[in-house]
């Protein structure tokens, strides 16, 4: 094989090596070899070096020319190779149970600026230089640091060579259980130090993979409440969910249609067979013809509302349409509180009855709703919207007495009213919400970010085991209120799908591993 295409192997091996830290970064490749630069710009290559040439494609790199005397500590791995028989002693020795005294001092005395430290504590002419001698000293041959404790008890720590801290931090990280930032700091100090003992440990644990798949940070979530702000008018804005799915009734209804208005609060809940989106259109057909067209709609992103064929029929009625987040209920919480007061009605309802009779309670449990104080306005819907309190089936005899209860009201001071208790509850929810909250953290767009993960329990797996973030994924957009849009990168995006793109609150999202060496030196062997 030729020089040249070794040196394009060394540099394919690096890329693959440390794919998961360079990928959608902007980097460069230093080489010593100005041949590789033209494997960019040739018109005509060999097959074998045509493949890697596609490899590279996915990289987002500039390779650089470095002349070969300023890459010495490069050609120093291949040129000037250690003893066979002492590498195969640093690979298999356990650097926590060190009894080796001939290694110990080996491994430190090729540190350079630990020989010089062993240096200055041999000589002794040097005795003025108070800093290396109050806190390093020489036992059995070995160079250890001086650390006095809060007690003022002295300890010795066994100074680690660069060579080797990255050994050291793996066998107290990766062998021992994938402990945290303080549990691996801990069990390091009590034996080694180093210089920025704290900085190197801390950047090793946040750029481990398996950490980064398998675990959340803990703490309070980030973000804050963002309140959506309401119209003081009625059929402005429309909540819309689906709740299900319920036993087959004899009608074929499977799930409920919830459609509520976030002024009145009026619901309007309609049993469906399906989640398709024409059923869905047809229910907000029936709905429009009723009370009108809204200026915007919210819902989450079920399939039924993000087909094309609910966004055309939105956009044909001049309607906004507003999709939450992904996983993130509060955004639509209207709806997400009311199927669970549904739910309990529903299963109050038909107590002793057929379950298939479910839909059949549907009617009452609406007018029952519409037609009770809600905590949020301090009037029941009905009132709101109609101005007077609607009579009930269940009214019976009693129409008389409740007609004469129930008297028109002036709708102008229902709304102030409303409005101002909105306005306060609002305040209120927000004010208990952020309690447990921290301040977001801030991305830009080209971020590498991993994603918190909707786990659902397999069969035969553990939902407790099972991986709990997934990425890297990239920002792609930057949103209002604390929310991001996500785009595929080459290592998530699946061959032959399309770019997944997705909406994603702060608090479902966390930084990509924090490795942020931007140069790939490489040399062949």
């Amino acid at each position: 094989m030729h020089s040249y295409e070794l040196e394009t192997l060394a540099v394919i091996s690096a890329l693959t090596r440390f794919r998961v830290y360079v990928l959608g970064k902007t980097f460069r490749v230093v080489t010593d070899c100005a041949a590789i630069r033209s494997t960019m710009t040739k018109r005509d290559l060999i097959p074998r070096v045509a493949r890697w040439y596609i490899l590279m494609q996915e990289y987002d790199f500039v390779v650089e020319h470095r002349d070969g005397n300023k890459m010495s500590h490069v050609d120093a791995l291949s040129r000037n190779p250690i003893e066979t028989d002492v590498i195969t002693e640093t690979k298999v020795i356990d650097v926590l149970k060190i009894d080796d005294d001939a290694w110990l001092q080996t491994v430190q005395e090729q540190d350079s600026e630990l020989q010089r430290i062993i240096n200055i504590l041999n000589d002794p002419e040097t005795k003025d230089i108070v800093d290396i001698h109050s806190n390093y000293t020489i036992k059995n041959g070995r160079l250890y640091r001086v650390i006095t404790d809060r007690n003022g008890e002295t300890n010795l720590k066994w100074v680690v060579p660069k060579s080797v801290r990255w050994q050291i931090v793996r066998m107290n990280h990766d062998d021992v259980g994938h402990f945290g930032f303080d549990k691996t700091y801990s069990k390091i100090s009590q034996v080694y130090w180093f210089k920025k003992m704290r900085r190197f440990i801390k950047k090793y644990c946040e750029s481990c993979l398996n950490c980064a798949h398998n675990k959340l940070p803990t703490g309070s979530k980030q973000g804050f409440l963002h309140p959506i702000p309401k119209v003081s008018k009625p059929f402005d804005t429309l909540h819309t969910d689906h709740c299900g799915p319920f036993p087959m009734s004899k009608k074929k209804n499977v799930h409920i249609l919830v459609i509520i208005d976030a002024f009145t609060k009026f619901i309007f809940i309609k049993p469906v067979k399906n989640l398709k989106s024409s059923t869905t259109v047809q229910v907000f057909n029936e709905y429009f013809s009723i009370f009108g067209v809204p200026r915007r709609v919210i819902s989450d992103r079920g399939t039924s509302f993000t087909s094309k064929e609910f966004e055309d029929f939105l956009l044909e009625k001049g309607v906004k349409h507003v999709l939450n987040a992904v996983a993130s209920p509060r955004a639509n919480g209207q709806c997400e509180r009311y199927n669970r007061t549904i739910i309990d009605a529903l299963t109050s309802a038909i107590h002793g009855k057929a379950e298939n009779l479910w839909d059949t309670a549907i009617p009452q449990v609406q007018w029952s709703i519409n037609n009770t104080i809600n905590k949020g306005t301090g009037h029941t819907p009905s009132e709101m919207l109609f101005g007077v309190q609607t009579t009930g089936v269940s009214d019976g005899i009693m129409n008389e007495i409740v007609s004469e209860i129930h008297e028109p009201v002036d709708r102008v001071e229902v709304y102030d009213d409303a409005t101002v208790r909105i306005a306060s509850n609002q305040e209120k929810q927000k004010e208990y919400f952020d309690k447990k909250r921290k301040i977001a953290t801030q991305y830009k767009i080209g971020d590498l970010v991993r994603v918190e993960k909707e786990i659902r329990t397999e069969v035969g797996h553990s939902r407790k085991l099972l991986p709990k973030c997934v990425g890297p994924y990239r920002i792609s957009k930057v949103l209002d209120n604390d929310r991001y849009e996500i785009e595929d990168t080459p290592i998530t995006k699946k061959e032959g799908c399309k770019i997944y793109r997705a909406t994603y609150a702060v608090d479902k999202l966390y930084p990509w591993l924090v490795f942020s060496n931007d140069v790939i030196s490489s040399d062949s062997e």
